[in-house]
């Protein structure tokens, strides 16, 4: 061999070695965010039988599916025959974000059926909504699996979802979405990004570079968001956000009004509105789905702390404020006034759209709001459940399936 081509050989063993050490330093530092795939159809599931433990001592696991479970690589059967199965599909109050497998509103309310008689799978993904809970429910009965029971359960944010995610995707004539659109969703790009963290921190500084950071990243990154004067005086001071003026946001804006929609009236009359309809379209798909296939869909709403504000119960504002100070001080600086009863037009809109197709519809707003010991419910200082929350999440839903099953079951 020449001195120049074993200079070329150890130059490129090197460079080998070196992109390997930054592939898993870049893995290590990635954290459980590199368990997500880019897929044509779902966009971010889980990888299918992993198992990963976080910085903060949580474990997560998904069984065949990709599904989050308490067993890791756990196959799920086809059929769960004698048993009956019920899915859960949502965003991260339905995974359990912070918690273990077996304090979801799915483990609880399997263990109120009965494990013997029913299989409850937590078909929950962070920042999934009605969009992309189709594809996963129709991917799932594609490739032979059965269900009795679908429980969807929408949340403030899929208003936010619901509009990022539509404009990502293909649709056939009569409006059927296909696949997710762009270069991003090639092959040989996708292949790259979930098999290597470095190219996940390119895709990333660049969507940073470009002010493109996804709200939700933004909304979960556990900092409080604050927003640039300028464009908070433009917030408070607009008369109407229409989903042009949404859109050109800064990620951090829109990662403020991902729940605190609901409360901003210009964005309650502009873009909310268009979210809120793709939303209700969202759920009436889910429902033909499942009824194509003779499976029941139970509807579920439940509340964010934030919006347990009442009117006449100062007492509750203060305790409001105390446990949940980031989400108030995020939300003044785009409006400086006490929460409104905003949230009721997305609980009225969801019992419209079940009541207009006779979907079973299960408030939990109710039995949040009544329980002595509320605070309790959501874990301190964040939104999501608390085991508390998930247990009475899933008690109420393990009762509203009772009821509907079948005299004899």
């Amino acid at each position: 061999m020449s001195p120049r081509a074993l200079r070329l050989v150890v130059a490129g063993g090197a460079s080998l070695l070196a992109l390997g050490a930054g592939e898993l330093v870049a893995r290590a530092a990635y954290g459980p965010g590199f368990l997500s795939l880019a897929d044509p159809y779902e966009h971010h599931p889980y990888r299918a039988g992993v198992e990963y433990v976080d910085a903060a001592g949580h474990r997560i696991a998904t069984n065949s599916l990709g599904w989050k479970d308490a067993a890791a690589r756990r196959a799920v059967a086809r059929d769960p025959a004698p048993r009956r199965r019920v899915v859960f599909l949502g965003d991260s109050f339905t995974e359990g974000l912070g918690l273990p497998a077996d304090e979801t509103p799915s483990a609880f309310a399997e263990a109120e059926l009965g494990g013997d008689r029913y299989e409850v799978l937590n078909g929950g993904r962070v920042s999934y909504s009605p969009l992309l809970e189709y594809q996963r429910l129709k991917r799932f009965l594609a490739q032979g699996y059965r269900a009795d029971v679908v429980v969807v359960l929408p949340d403030l944010s899929d208003v936010q979802d619901e509009l990022a995610y539509a404009g990502e995707y293909e649709y056939a004539a009569d409006g059927e979405p296909l696949r997710l659109r762009g270069s991003g969703h090639l092959p040989p790009v996708r292949w790259l990004y979930n098999q290597l963290a470095l190219a996940r921190w390119i895709r990333r500084g660049m969507q940073r570079l470009a002010g493109r950071t996804p709200p939700a990243e933004v909304a979960h990154a556990g900092r409080e968001i604050v927003l640039d004067a300028a464009e908070a005086a433009r917030l408070r001071t607009a008369t109407a956000l229409p989903n042009a003026a949404y859109l050109e946001l800064s990620p951090e804006a829109r990662a403020v009004l991902r729940h605190a929609w609901v409360d901003h009236a210009p964005s309650r009359e502009g873009w909310a509105r268009d979210g809120l309809r793709r939303l209700e379209a969202g759920l009436a798909r889910l429902h033909t789905l499942a009824a194509r296939r003779g499976m029941r869909l139970l509807v579920v709403v439940y509340p964010l702390p934030q919006v347990l504000y009442t009117e006449d119960d100062p007492a509750r504002y203060r305790e409001l404020r105390r446990r949940f100070p980031r989400w108030f001080h995020e939300r003044e600086q785009l409006h400086g006034s006490r929460p409104s009863a905003g949230a009721t037009a997305f609980r009225s809109a969801i019992r419209e759209v079940c009541a207009a197709r006779s979907i079973p519809f299960l408030d939990l707003f109710p039995a949040f709001s009544e329980d002595p010991d509320w605070p309790l419910l959501f874990l301190a200082g964040d939104v999501h459940f608390s085991p508390a929350g998930s247990r009475l999440v899933g008690s109420e839903i393990a009762c509203a399936v009772r009821r509907g099953e079948p005299a004899g079951r």
